[in-house]
């Protein structure tokens, strides 16, 4: 996997997990199990992978860094085309957060008034039986979500005790979840490279001024080894505000 060789290489005060669901193909089943056994960094929920149970694949991290990561100070999620600029990323919860960590933090690129979609040619159609409002609550898109500590136990405690799970899982743990539990999203919209800024970048190889942790979403491979390759090039800056 391209992450493993770019941005979450093997780095100091940084665990890397994949987390996914199972697999109803056996070959593919088998090459998953040889993948964990050779890097030991994969977690399998026992639920099939598909896109209706992405809000149990969300709540099996929560659980897992819930029981087995007590030292963590702070928790991202992203999706694996998802590029993080972890040099800078790894200075930004030191220096400009804390290296003790942080507190009531759920730092994303807010949604907020998001219209509910009921058109059938939607792949998030949602029914009025699933979802009765007009509108989502302010949510994180799953693409990339930085939580503290404490907003995880307490996402994950409030799932364990809610009987409905909504299968858009963003909306429903992140901004539902959230909302019952008085948690307020932090926009970090500012902190992700512009568009006209990563296609400089990416075919340009023109670095841009503009300090940046994460990359735009739905990237290519190709698009991931070259911002790293970038980024490694270049000294990293102590904070991403000076």
């Amino acid at each position: 996997m391209v992450i493993r060789s770019t941005w979450g290489n093997k780095t100091e005060n940084v665990e890397v997990f994949y987390v996914m669901g199972s697999s109803s193909n056996v070959d593919t089943q088998r090459k998953i199990d040889a993948e964990s056994r050779k890097y030991s960094d994969v977690i399998q929920g026992n639920f099939l992978d598909v896109y209706r149970n992405l809000t149990l694949k969300h709540i099996m991290s929560l659980k897992y860094v819930t029981y087995h990561c007590p030292q963590a100070k702070y928790i991202l999620k992203t999706d694996d085309d998802v590029f993080v600029n972890m040099p800078l990323m790894k200075n930004f919860l030191s220096n400009d957060l804390s290296p003790f960590g942080a507190s009531q933090l759920l730092l994303c690129s807010v949604q907020k008034s998001a219209s509910v979609l009921r058109t059938y040619r939607s792949k998030w159609r949602v029914a009025f039986e699933e979802y009765p409002f007009r509108k989502y609550p302010p949510y994180c898109p799953g693409w990339a979500i930085l939580y503290s500590p404490d907003v995880v136990f307490r996402l994950y405690k409030s799932a364990q005790n809610t009987s409905e799970i909504f299968w858009i899982d963003d909306v429903h743990i992140t901004g539902i979840l959230a909302a019952k539990n008085n948690i307020v999203q932090t926009d970090n919209t500012d902190m992700i490279i512009s568009e006209s800024a990563q296609h400089q970048l990416v075919n340009n190889d023109v670095f841009p001024k503009e300090k940046f942790l994460f990359g735009q979403p739905d990237l290519k491979e190709r698009e991931i080894r070259t911002m790293w390759a970038e980024v490694v090039a270049h000294t990293v800056t102590k904070s991403i505000f000076k």
